[in-house]
């Protein structure tokens, strides 16, 4: 992990464990609020492809959310805000037919921590960041743009 902090720029540096925070909760989360929804419906050996197709699908989806994060997309990051709401509604949902409400508890606490770390002051800072880097690129292109017609 310090070998890793070391390479980074040093302007991602103070933001890089909370990235990486919110990246691991919303995918624990997202996995966590499909499975309870699909364990209560599912049964037999369709439950388990089931599980293991819709793991892997809202992990695919986390990532390409967090990709376009990094590409300061605000869409990305309001389907990421939906998608933790999505997985604590049906977590909460699945509370009253779990065998083990303690373990449903639990679950619900990932999604509020990843909406939570996603409000932070330091988050915010990162965001704030990355659109003026988003800001930058457009400009950049665009004054390429213009100099190639101008040629």
């Amino acid at each position: 992990m310090t070998y890793i902090r070391k390479e980074l720029p040093i302007w991602i540096r103070p933001y890089f464990t909370i990235f990486s925070a919110v990246f691991v909760l919303s995918i624990v989360a997202g996995v966590n609020g499909v499975t309870s929804v699909a364990e209560k419906f599912l049964t037999g050996p369709m439950q388990e492809h089931a599980l293991d197709a819709t793991a892997g699908s809202i992990s695919l989806v986390v990532l390409v959310q967090i990709l376009l994060i990094l590409r300061a997309h605000v869409r990305a990051l309001k389907s990421l805000v939906v998608l933790l709401v999505i997985a604590l509604i049906s977590t909460l949902a699945t509370y009253t037919t779990s065998s083990n409400a303690q373990v449903t508890v639990m679950s619900a606490i990932l999604p509020l921590a990843a909406l939570w770390l996603l409000n932070t002051r330091r988050f915010r800072g990162l965001w704030k960041r990355l659109c003026v880097m988003r800001r930058r690129r457009t400009r950049h292109r665009r004054l390429l743009r213009q100099l190639k017609r101008t040629r």
